[in-house]
């Protein structure tokens, strides 16, 4: 990934998630080793840095946005978890915040 431009990143437990443009993926990298642990394709036309959230379930889930859609990986294996599509076409940047008391 020393060549990748345009990388943003997510850090939960040990792993750190990247973003990159020119890969068109999602990484994630052990923070102590930086071995790849997973990588999902198909990111593009992402311009944002991923969030790890906690889900009112408890689940830890990896929210990336990308043209037209939002994403959520499981941050430990890169799956899938659900995907919603949006009428925003372009720069659409994920927000989180914990909920009121």
């Amino acid at each position: 990934m020393a060549g990748d431009r345009g990388l943003a990143g997510a850090v939960q437990g040990s792993r750190v998630h990247q973003r990159s443009v020119e890969s068109e993926s999602l990484v994630a990298l052990d923070q102590r080793t930086g071995q790849e642990k997973w990588r999902a394709r198909g990111i593009r036309e992402s311009w944002n840095t991923p969030l790890v959230v906690t889900a009112d379930s408890g689940r830890q889930e990896l929210i990336v946005a990308v043209q037209g859609s939002v994403l959520a990986l499981d941050p430990d294996s890169g799956q899938q978890l659900w995907s919603c599509k949006t009428d925003i076409g372009w720069y659409m940047v994920p927000a989180w915040w914990p909920p009121r008391a």
